[in-house]
């Protein structure tokens, strides 16, 4: 009996362990777009993500544009991009402009900003001089990123992610099926301990 009780105690706390709840990071990529031409507008949405402002994809190399991923977005003016409902509390990207900066401001669903940074200090021409930049992770869900330059401006891997360590956004809950679980367990028990009385 004490070896039952044993296994079963092992079961229900198995079955009561956290387990963590992380949204996969997802790059975005605009290679699609660029399948039989050099440059096009992005449209909205594009891979779950609605995009707003005037932003067009260009391939490698185009107009001496180089990129990472091959692919980058290119504007003169300012941009944003909403998540569409998705769980993200960290955005990073690769920027690049021919003079002045780059800002990237974060904001939530209820407009409150949340952050804002981007890689600045550039002088002469190359777009391709680009410098990484990551905000987050804020302790609020971003709803969406607005990107605006002095100049003409390029950004590439545009990333969004999730933290395991943000309150509300990421961390541990009890997973469902271990309530199943632990219920399965205690009648498994009883129904040892009335065969057992009868015996």
């Amino acid at each position: 009996m004490a070896s039952t009780i044993g296994a079963l105690t092992v079961a229900c706390a198995a079955a009561c362990l956290p387990w963590s709840v992380q949204a996969a990071p997802v790059t975005l990529n605009f290679q699609p777009l660029l399948v039989s031409v050099d440059h096009a507008p992005v449209p909205s949405p594009f891979q779950g993500f609605g995009f707003s402002g005037a932003v067009t994809a260009y391939k490698n190399n185009y107009l001496g544009l180089t990129t990472q991923s091959g692919a980058a977005v290119f504007s003169n003016s300012l941009f944003t991009i909403n998540v569409n409902g998705q769980s993200f509390d960290t955005v990073s990207f690769d920027g690049g402009t021919s003079a002045g900066s780059i800002t990237a401001t974060a904001f939530s669903s209820s407009g409150s900003k949340l952050g804002e940074g981007g890689p600045g200090g550039f002088t002469g021409t190359p777009y391709w001089d680009t410098k990484a930049t990551t905000l987050g992770s804020f302790a609020t869900l971003i709803d969406h990123v607005s990107f605006t330059a002095t100049q003409f401006f390029s950004i590439d891997n545009i990333t969004f992610s999730l933290s395991t360590d943000t309150g509300g956004a990421g961390g541990s809950v009890p997973e469902p099926a271990g309530f199943g679980l632990v219920a399965l367990a205690l009648a498994g028990a009883g129904a040892t301990s009335r065969r057992r009385k009868r015996a």
